[in-house]
């Protein structure tokens, strides 16, 4: 029997135009086996069932030279963790007494720390089923820990080292932090002592209540689609720059927060980026909007919360105008800005947008991990829009308005796409009305089979959202 990620698997496979196949209104035919499917907003094939219950992906395989075992058994231990993952985060806040009480006297940072845990991965899954790979050893993981202690080593060429190294050692009273994975910078490195941190949003990013900044470490092991080695200092710097200094701190009563990555090391080959940090700023990634938790939440989103205050009349319009609208307008922001390269946080993935809040209201948009190292094209642009923006955030949300009466799905459309298209007219978007004909996907899962793309992006039918 296939299992959800198997099917969503075939799926991308079928939508990057790997192999041939028949599609017919009531089935789609892949190596003379049939499969029940429908079709996304965006026109992509979404396979169902196979109507062999007892077919395997191990079958499928045999037909496809490219899917190897090893691939196999990354789909495999993908599935297991995704699975695994909220029941491993239950029991976390269970065995450390994390709950509704925690959260009303919990600091920024601890809230931060329990949010980054509550999250929902489903349509970044939809788009790349190897979300969940994950080869950190199980106790290094963010659902296994709420904190993790970091080595300090002491840099034997400390004196020779540039102004820049120093200037991010000092944080650390000139010591160096190291990822315990990172076994080869430990080796070769004295360790003086342990700090203890909080982990922000990922596995390899750190905080604790005495640091006034985020830091991001490598960590020399695939985590979803690459080996998390920290690159492109100069882009990931540049873009927080112009960032910071082109982004408004605010519009329409809705405040811009910019985390900017400040500055970077490269010590005895292990990276090191530092990124600004809001004092007192609690924010929740757009990840933990739409997920219910049992221990923490009560059984209800984060969403639900926020809602339960306004009146529900008011609530599709508050949603709109707090979450929706201004994500839409800091894109175009961050269009704006770009010149020969596209600045953005990169991607436009959930965990690099988030939302600030201060007595369960919305206060802002935060965003972090920018960069810059993509061409300001339109294939580019709009892939931001369509595959991470509509398909991630505004679908979801659409639903979940929709499924709780507060609005009509197609009115919620209508509202955004008259929002877009005023914002489209307004600010200097150069690139030609044919862009508007299809929606833009990168070919992501070329990153795991040997099969070189014709295109870095597939292409499908019109995103209903900018119309």
């Amino acid at each position: 029997m296939l299992t959800v990620s198997d099917k969503q698997f075939m799926s991308q496979l079928v939508n990057s135009n790997v192999f041939l196949y028949e599609l017919k209104s009531d089935y789609i035919k892949i190596l003379n086996h049939k499969f029940a499917y429908h079709h996304d907003i965006f026109g992509r094939v979404v396979i169902e069932k196979s109507f062999n219950e007892e077919i395997t992906m191990q079958d499928l395989s045999n037909g496809f030279n490219f899917i190897k075992e090893s691939l196999l058994h990354d789909l495999k231990t993908s599935h297991e963790n995704r699975i695994l993952f909220d029941d491993r985060v239950e029991t976390l806040f269970h065995e450390n007494k994390i709950n509704n009480e925690f959260l009303m006297s919990a600091t920024s940072d601890q809230k931060n720390n329990v949010f980054s845990r509550i999250n929902d991965r489903e349509p970044e899954c939809s788009n790349y089923v190897f979300m969940f790979r994950n080869h950190l050893e199980p106790y290094y993981r963010i659902e296994n820990n709420l904190t993790l202690e970091l080595p300090l080593v002491r840099i034997n060429n400390y004196k020779n080292m540039s102004i820049e190294n120093k200037k991010v050692l000092e944080y650390f009273d000139g010591l160096m932090p190291v990822h315990p994975a990172n076994l080869s910078v430990l080796k070769s490195n004295k360790i003086i002592k342990t700090i203890n941190c909080y982990f922000s949003a990922s596995h390899r990013t750190f905080t604790n209540e005495t640091l006034p900044i985020y830091f991001k470490l490598d960590i020399p092991v695939k985590i979803s689609a690459s080996n998390r080695m920290l690159t492109r200092h100069e882009s990931r710097l540049m873009a927080s720059k112009f960032a910071k200094r082109k982004i408004p701190p605010e519009n329409n009563g809705n405040k811009y927060y910019i985390l900017n990555d400040m500055m970077a090391g490269s010590i005895d080959n292990n990276n090191i980026m530092i990124r600004e940090k809001e004092k007192s700023l609690s924010y929740i990634p757009l990840f933990s909007l739409l997920k219910i938790n049992k221990t923490v939440l009560n059984n209800k989103c984060f969403l639900d919360i926020i809602l339960d205050k306004q009146k529900p009349f008011n609530r599709a319009s508050y949603v709109l105008n707090k979450i929706i609208f201004p994500i839409i307008h800091l894109y175009f922001l961050f269009v704006d800005m770009s010149k020969e390269f596209f600045i953005q946080p990169y991607n436009y993935h959930r965990q690099n947008i988030c939302l600030s809040y201060f007595d369960n209201d919305i206060t802002g948009i935060v965003a972090q991990d920018l960069d810059m190292s993509r061409p300001l094209n339109a294939q580019n642009v709009y892939n931001e829009y369509d595959e991470w923006i509509t398909y991630t955030i505004l679908e979801p949300i659409g639903v979940y308005l929709e499924n709780n009466k507060y609005i009509k799905k197609d009115d919620y459309i209508e509202y955004i796409n008259d929002y877009y298209q005023s914002l489209f007219r307004k600010h200097k978007f150069l690139y030609n009305d044919n862009a508007n004909c299809i929606s833009y996907f990168e070919n992501i899962i070329y990153k795991d089979i040997e099969i070189k793309p014709q295109n870095d992006y597939y292409f499908s039918s019109p995103n209903p959202y900018r119309i």
